[in-house]
């Protein structure tokens, strides 16, 4: 859902976030749907989320994560915008200077809940 600071909420009523903005902003590249009015402000939304160190909270005045980093630079190289982020920084700061670490961690986790499924 679509809101009015550019990004997006999961449900109505749920918190605007990166998360949010990198699901929206994904789904419709592969759907081929991706046009100006759905990723209007949505860069603006993403940046604002750029902390004073280089990474990116999940809205605006939080805390910097590896995977808030992940969807706000994935979406902003969706809509063409990844040149708005300051990158030195985020490689830096932004949990992308061990990608493969932040990888890992999440192979594992997915691993662990498909072993409690089964």
């Amino acid at each position: 859902m679509k809101d009015a600071s550019g990004g997006f909420r999961m449900h109505d009523g749920g918190e605007v976030d990166v998360r949010a903005c990198y699901t929206a902003i994904s789904v419709a590249s592969v759907l081929n749907i991706l046009d100006d009015r759905l990723i209007q402000n949505v860069g603006d939304y993403i940046v604002s989320c750029q902390t004073y160190e280089g990474g990116i909270a999940g809205e605006p005045g939080s805390e910097a994560h590896g995977g808030y980093a992940f969807c706000g630079l994935a979406a902003m190289v969706l809509i063409n915008e990844a040149d708005r982020l300051d990158l030195p920084g985020l490689l830096v700061c932004g949990g992308l200077n061990e990608p493969y670490v932040e990888l890992k961690r999440l192979v594992n986790s997915q691993e662990k809940l498909y072993h409690m499924a089964s």
